[in-house]
């Protein structure tokens, strides 16, 4: 077991934001986190990265609990995280981005600058380019191709098709797929339910603050009863 949340609870002042959320992740397993709005999905990715504290519950990587642990100890022990708002330096240059996620490690399979620039050729042909001149698509795969840096085990993924034209989510949905071939396990929120059935191995669907239903993603595809009750708005 990779990662595995166990009765987590969150609060956001005195809202109770998480109630006794679970989920398990294995290693080179990809896992969606799906569900609407407002049900809970990008705080529980902040919790387990420690952007959030958890009340209760405990978070446990690689057989240790990390549950207290700040972000930056989450990120040695091989924990990254690609935000929501994406959260480039617009006025640092792609490989300055790309440099400030770095943590070394030799070796074959280490994400390095070489290997960056081999999954993401956009940002090789244009890494002298200050990051405000890219597009959303293309600072989506620098922020990306930056927790990548951090030679990660696992990547939280919060939403990286949000805002962009279908032609860049089928770009950026082949690049996670690559990262997931590649060795790295990946839990992945997402709102565009293709995308998701399409990278996911497993999924857990969230009610209000809470998981309302685990699975294969082949099992939701064929489900369209379990897809209406969390999905459709």
């Amino acid at each position: 077991m990779l990662l595995e949340v166990k009765d987590i609870n969150t609060f956001y002042g005195d809202s109770h934001v998480l109630q006794g959320v679970s989920l398990q992740v294995h290693e080179g397993e990809t896992v969606a986190l799906l569900g609407r709005n407002g049900m809970g999905k990008s705080t529980t990715l902040k919790s387990i990265m420690g952007l959030l504290k958890p009340r209760s519950g405990r978070i446990v990587f690689k057989d240790k609990d990390i549950t207290k642990l700040s972000l930056f100890k989450k990120a040695r022990q091989g924990m990254g995280y690609v935000p929501e708002e994406r959260r480039i330096f617009p006025h640092l240059s792609i490989q300055e981005n790309l440099l400030i996620g770095s943590r070394n490690k030799t070796g074959e399979n280490a994400w390095d600058l070489d290997r960056v620039y081999h999954h993401f050729p956009v940002l090789d042909e244009r890494k002298a380019m200050s990051g405000a001149f890219l597009s959303g698509g293309e600072q989506q795969m620098l922020s990306i191709a930056r927790a990548l840096m951090g030679n990660p085990d696992l990547l939280l993924v919060d939403e990286p098709t949000e805002g962009l034209a279908p032609i860049m989510v089928q770009k950026v949905a082949a690049i996670i797929k690559e990262i997931s071939d590649a060795g790295v396990s990946i839990l992945l929120v997402e709102h565009n339910l293709n995308a998701a059935l399409a990278l996911a191995d497993r999924v857990y669907l969230m009610g209000k603050a809470y998981i309302g239903y685990e699975g294969t993603a082949k099992d939701l595809e064929q489900n369209p009863e379990i897809r209406s009750e969390f999905l459709e708005v």
